[in-house]
């Protein structure tokens, strides 16, 4: 990883950078998917949402700065889980991202590693990420990091 890059937990300050990185990911998203918003349509949704929840005991939002600047973040929230599933609670990774020139320096991985420390402290047994089928960066980087496919979501437009 790159000297100088400090893994921590983001505070309120954080949220401005975070939704920046957050629009950056959707813009990268909805060019290979129609489905979804541009991440300047969600901006203040997700906003929204981490003011909401940066204090909350169940989400952990994790950042990666470099030079009092924001190169990466990921969060993580522990649900009840579906009661198909043995496990009571899963803990889920929602958004993830880091800037395209710091990838493949272990900023993505060390995120993580933190991400998963806070899971396991809190007696999670089991992590899932939802990831685009079409992100082939994104599904290379959770298969590098040891998760597999469980599961497809199948989606299908109706006709008028």
């Amino acid at each position: 990883m790159v000297n100088g890059v400090k893994i921590r937990v983001a505070n309120k300050r954080d949220i401005t950078e975070i939704v920046c990185l957050h629009t950056e990911l959707y813009k990268f998203l909805s060019r290979n998917n129609k489905l979804y918003k541009t991440g300047y349509q969600i901006k203040p949704k997700f906003f929204n949402f981490l003011k909401k929840n940066i204090s909350n005991k169940k989400v952990k939002i994790i950042v990666a700065e470099y030079h009092r600047k924001i190169i990466g973040f990921y969060v993580g929230e522990i649900e009840e889980s579906s009661y198909i599933y043995i496990a009571k609670e899963l803990g889920m990774l929602h958004d993830g991202f880091v800037l395209q020139e710091y990838r493949r320096l272990r900023v993505g991985k060390c995120l993580l590693e933190k991400l998963m420390s806070w899971f396991k402290e809190n007696k999670i047994k089991y992590v899932a990420v939802v990831v685009d089928s079409n992100n082939k960066i994104g599904c290379g980087a959770w298969r590098k990091y040891g998760f597999h496919e469980m599961q497809k979501v199948m989606i299908q437009k109706l006709k008028k």
